[in-house]
């Protein structure tokens, strides 16, 4: 995948986080369409994937790539659920705390299996 460059990934959180700020903060989700009220997630997600992708390339460097990606998905993923499942009231304790034992699941799988 060729050398980790730091100031393209702090460069693509930084806007991403920008990018998020201004779509939260002027669109008005009673007048957007199915497609805008899927896309802060999709942006939140994104962000949240580079950020733990930049945060583990730079302190964990024994990590493959293709491990930190999975690492980087997989702690992207809880947090963008929860906000889905809140942004729909269903969010319970019964369902962080299932999200929680996956997250520590897969992660527990990633660190220890030997092909990645």
């Amino acid at each position: 995948m060729g050398q980790f460059k730091k100031p393209r990934s702090l460069l693509v959180f930084g806007a991403l986080i920008i990018i998020d700020v201004l779509l939260l903060s002027l669109t008005n989700p009673l007048k957007l369409p199915l497609v805008g009220l899927v896309l802060p997630f999709v942006l939140i997600f994104l962000t949240l994937y580079s950020g733990w992708f930049y945060l583990l390339r730079l302190l964990i460097r024994r990590f493959s790539t293709q491990r930190v990606i999975g690492l980087a998905l997989l702690l992207s993923t809880m947090p963008t659920l929860l906000a889905v499942f809140e942004s729909v009231h269903q969010l319970s304790i019964k369902d962080v705390l299932l999200a929680m034992a996956i997250v520590v699941a897969m992660g527990f799988y990633l660190l220890r299996v030997d092909f990645l």
